[in-house]
């Protein structure tokens, strides 16, 4: 990838992410990275291709399992739960579960919806809407969960997430696996670091592989930068 280091391979090192460079080359080859044609012109170019993310969350499933392996001894508690954080997460939930399959690892999972992103930044305000299954605390409560998000910004959302679901589920441990995490200075002080990340990147807007702007862009393949077009064209009047 470039302007990232070589990606981790031994079990430690499997929990550090890929970092990509604040002054990494985005890349534009027309012939590798595909997307809607109304899209013309609202991308400045690719993060993180598509092929590096699979591999890479081939990678966290790897350190998922060997984790929960490890500590299985003691409690006896096999499953982990996937707690899918809607929208954005579900591309990436979707290839880590299938990662996590192909390593054996036993998993439930569900979903709920968590808001705090209006445009190009983060509202500080997080609306949680509970039981997206009307069971959540039956799933949760006693086991391993994970908690899936597509990117750790402020962490505003993690830290309102985080004691909810340890004070309304009663889960037996609770972790975070994100795909990205955004080196901000608008982080919060005390911001939760996830345990399991694939990739620490700039602090620029990103979209694609599920991360949206005004919910477009999710269906993009590999992971953007979103242009000055992008951000001011109104797709109400398109």
């Amino acid at each position: 990838m470039s302007g990232t280091t070589p990606t981790a391979t031994s079990s430690t090192q499997l929990l550090t992410p890929v970092f990509v460079k604040d002054d990494a080359v985005l890349r534009t080859d027309s012939d590798s990275f595909i997307y809607p044609e109304e899209y013309e012109g609202h991308l400045e170019g690719v993060l993180i291709s598509n092929q590096e993310i699979v591999q890479r969350t081939n990678e966290l499933a790897k350190a998922i399992r060997e984790h929960y392996r490890s500590i299985s001894a003691t409690n006896h508690k096999q499953g982990i739960v996937l707690l899918n954080v809607l929208k954005g997460s579900s591309v990436f939930c979707h290839y880590l579960m299938t990662a996590l399959s192909q390593e054996k690892q036993l998993y439930l999972y569900d979903f709920i919806k968590v808001s705090s992103y209006k445009g190009l930044s983060t509202t500080g305000e997080v609306k949680i809407q509970k039981d997206m299954s009307n069971n959540l605390k039956e799933i949760l409560e006693g086991n391993h969960v994970i908690v899936v998000e597509d990117i750790v910004d402020t962490g505003t959302t993690l830290s309102k997430l985080l004691p909810q679901i340890e004070r309304d589920y009663h889960p037996l441990s609770v972790e975070v696996c994100s795909m990205l995490l955004k080196r901000t200075p608008a982080a919060l002080p005390c911001r939760i670091e996830p345990k399991f990340v694939g990739f620490s990147v700039p602090n620029v807007f990103t979209i694609g592989f599920g991360l949206d702007f005004n919910q477009y862009y999710r269906d993009l393949l590999d992971i953007w930068i979103i242009s000055e077009k992008g951000i001011k064209y109104n797709w109400k009047l398109s």
